[in-house]
């Protein structure tokens, strides 16, 4: 379990490096970032990482990734499809730093059980 493996022993650590790489990718970004409390942040991240994932395995929205696909949609935070890519990439490249067993396996893996659920997500960006 390469998220495990990652976000040991201490997954604030993880996530603040996640975070810093992507607020630093795009000044938007950091605007976006800007009144966030960030520990409750690193939480929610967990939690959407979860529904994202499962979203893999099944190909249907629950209800918890239809909301946050609609919180983040153009009516509400506003996020842009290019925003999603760079959000995946700063997650590879955070993994690739943190998991000591990281290879182009564990980064096809990644790419392939986080792309549906940022799919589904990047399409409230046009509804």
């Amino acid at each position: 379990m390469s998220y495990q493996r990652a976000i040991s022993p201490n997954y604030e650590i993880f996530f603040r490096h996640f975070y810093d790489k992507l607020i630093g990718s795009e000044p938007n970004i950091a605007v976006l970032f800007s009144n966030t409390d960030m520990e409750r942040q690193f939480k929610m991240l967990m939690q959407s990482m979860t529904h994202i994932t499962s979203y893999a395995s099944t190909l249907e929205a629950n209800e918890e990734i239809n909301r946050l696909a609609k919180l983040h949609g153009k009516d509400n935070l506003k996020i842009t499809t290019d925003i999603y890519d760079l959000w995946l990439d700063c997650l590879i490249e955070t993994v690739r730093e943190y998991d000591p067993e990281y290879n182009h396996n564990v980064e096809t893996a990644w790419i392939a059980i986080m792309s549906p659920g940022l799919k589904y997500m990047k399409s409230f960006c046009h509804k």
